[in-house]
């Protein structure tokens, strides 16, 4: 498991522009929204294509694809 995750070595992280028009105040609540919404960003357009990229973790998240999409398909089958 190390070795696939050794891959992450050189990875990027693309941080979205922030902007926030209604203004904090104070340096920890900046420093909070922009954790929060860097964290949002990553989690949901970036993580998967990183994980996506590890040697194990792809044939996991191809195995699980493929259970969802025949799960999926089976019920919309079923149900005509």
């Amino acid at each position: 498991m190390l070795l696939g995750l050794a891959q992450l070595n050189q990875c990027e992280l693309h941080l979205k522009k922030l902007n926030n028009k209604h203004g904090l105040l104070g340096f920890e609540k900046v420093l909070a929204y922009a954790i929060e919404e860097w964290a949002k960003d990553i989690k949901s357009k970036q993580l998967p294509s990183i994980l996506g990229g590890v040697g194990p973790i792809n044939s996991f998240i191809k195995l699980c694809t493929c259970y969802i999409n025949c799960s999926v398909y089976t019920a919309c089958a079923s149900s005509s």
